[in-house]
């Protein structure tokens, strides 16, 4: 359900909710703004292509571990992913927001790394990123 009414500012207020029942709101001067804003944003529902704004809001780190958390791994396997990111991807990458993440920084945090450690700290990085931005 969405909607666009106007405010007694003088703003209008474009909502909707989420699937999960959330109610996600912007405010905007214009109606013919709000309006937009909401059309395309109901689109990307539809389309599946919208991406939460707050799920940006989460570290790599965090991500991270909780994928960890719930990969199937052997002992050796799952000391093996928790050294390499702990020492070589958290260092360059833990604290970014996942919304802030580029191609220029993964390319700055590459060139960093010594070629002996470059492989398994990308194919670490790959998966866990792979994981992210396609939401699995």
């Amino acid at each position: 359900m969405s909607s666009v009414g106007k405010r007694p500012t003088g703003q209008w207020r474009a909502r909707y909710r989420d699937d999960a029942g959330h109610e996600h709101a912007r405010h905007f001067a214009r109606k013919v703004d709000a309006q937009r804003w909401l059309d395309e944003t109901t689109a990307s529902v539809v389309t599946g292509t919208y991406v939460d704004p707050k799920a940006g809001s989460v570290t790599f780190r965090d991500y991270a571990e909780q994928w960890r958390a719930v990969q199937v791994h052997r002992p050796s396997s799952q000391a093996h992913v928790e050294t390499m990111l702990r020492r070589h991807v958290y260092p360059t990458l833990g604290d970014r927001k996942l919304s802030n993440d580029s191609a220029q920084r993964h390319s700055d945090a590459r060139e960093a790394a010594e070629p002996r450690t470059l492989n398994g700290r990308c194919h670490s990085l790959h998966r866990v990123g792979c994981d992210a931005l396609c939401g699995a």
